[in-house]
Parts: structure tokens; C-alpha cells; sequence
């Protein structure tokens, strides 16, 4: 039980850092997309 218990949360935490890393790429995505815009052509 205790083995089980531990299993799920090292599993929840892989997710839960998965995700945040998924996020991470997608906002720096934004922003450098973001960046370039405000830059314009002959930035």
C-alpha cells in the first residue's frame, strides 16, 4: 500500500513537471514571437 501510494505520487509529480515544462515552451514561444513583433522588420 505504502509502495502504491508512493508510486502514484512520483508519477503525479513526472505530470505535474511534464506539464510545467510544456507550458515553459509554450510561453517562451509566445513571448518570443511577441518579441519579434514588437521589434518589427528592421529591428
Amino acid at each position: 500500500m505504502k509502495a502504491e501510494g508512493l508510486l502514484l505520487q512520483a508519477g503525479s509529480v513526472s505530470a505535474g513537471y511534464e506539464a510545467r515544462r510544456v507550458l515553459c515552451e509554450v510561453s517562451f514561444a509566445v513571448s518570443a514571437d511577441d518579441f519579434i513583433i514588437l521589434r518589427g522588420p528592421n529591428g
